[in-house]
């Protein structure tokens, strides 16, 4: 895709945005920051990351505040400071929450009229940020790249374990397979294809079907003996023993809770503590278990959740 189609002029953004090509000019020189680049005559153009950024900007200034408390911000600070102002769980909160890393991609579903709400970052370590701080604003994660080293990998590992088993999808042309055997082995969607118009339509259809298995997907709060056999006896890809200690620890807690039962009838005062226990490591138990889930599918443990 050529430069001139993938980036837009000052009057086309102002229009888009709803800001003057005027207030545009002056906020890059009095706040000293840099909403767009220059293209080879000179003139300022904008890029889809820009656009959006400017898109957020102007939402902070339509809820009453002023340039130099936003116009600084990250991408990622701009979305969590504006939709916080918003109830973030409406009508259409599953439509809301799609994360767009990559410019051509940005580019694409900005000019095409697509049914899914969708939000760009243009910098992956904003991408890992906003999962991590804002991941419930987040029901789906798409991203473009054009090839992925050991650096990114082991990012977008991290980025799939706080996305909570939504989907996160790739497009990718150049992989090599051992590195897309593992990506797709962790649970990550992976498409080794450039990003076109013809795009669009599987990716409205992957993300209705993804969203739609995540609101009704729900894990236990407790592994049985056969779960815990298969971590026990798994011989791990990651270069430790995390899936047995996990076990470990599961059967650690859960002899605890035992035993705290059998203290809880003691005496009224060992019933309060008891019970408080209880409640905590009930908790304690639950949050274990997600996290084994996490990593035994990123491992290609397979546990039955419909047990």
């Amino acid at each position: 895709m050529s430069t001139k189609e993938r980036n837009l002029s000052i009057g086309t953004v102002a229009r888009l945005v709803g800001i003057s090509p005027h207030a545009l000019r002056v906020w890059e020189s009095r706040y000293k920051v840099n909403l767009s680049h220059r293209a080879e005559n000179g003139r300022r153009i904008y890029d889809a990351g820009s656009v959006e950024r400017l898109k957020l900007i102007k939402r902070a200034l339509d809820l009453g505040y002023v340039v130099s408390e936003v116009i600084h911000l990250s991408m990622t600070e701009l979305s969590s400071f504006t939709y916080a102002q918003e109830e973030p769980f409406g009508i259409d909160k599953h439509k809301r929450g799609v994360l767009i890393f990559g410019d051509h991609l940005s580019h694409l579903l900005f000019q095409s009229r697509v049914s899914f709400y969708y939000h760009s970052v243009n910098k992956l370590s904003e991408v890992a940020e906003f999962c991590s701080h804002s991941s419930a604003f987040v029901s789906a994660l798409v991203m473009e790249f054009s090839d992925i080293n050991d650096e990114i990998e082991e990012l977008l590992y991290s980025i799939f374990i706080t996305m909570k088993g939504k989907p996160v999808v790739i497009y990718s042309p150049n992989l090599e397979p051992e590195r897309h055997q593992r990506l797709v082995n962790a649970g990550i969607q992976v498409e080794m294809a450039d990003v076109d118009e013809g795009v669009l339509s599987k990716l409205q259809a992957l993300l209705a079907e993804k969203t739609d298995i995540q609101r009704n997907k729900h894990k236990p709060s407790f592994l049985d003996h056969q779960q815990i056999q298969a971590l026990l006896n798994h011989q791990s890809s990651v270069q430790c023993q995390c899936p047995q200690h996990l076990a470990d620890l599961y059967m650690s807690i859960d002899k605890f809770i035992q035993y705290n039962a059998y203290c809880e009838r003691k005496s009224p005062k060992d019933t309060a503590i008891h019970s408080y226990l209880k409640e905590v490591l009930y908790d304690l138990r639950s949050r274990l278990v997600s996290a084994t889930y996490d990593v035994a599918a990123m491992d290609g443990i397979v546990l039955n959740e419909d047990r």
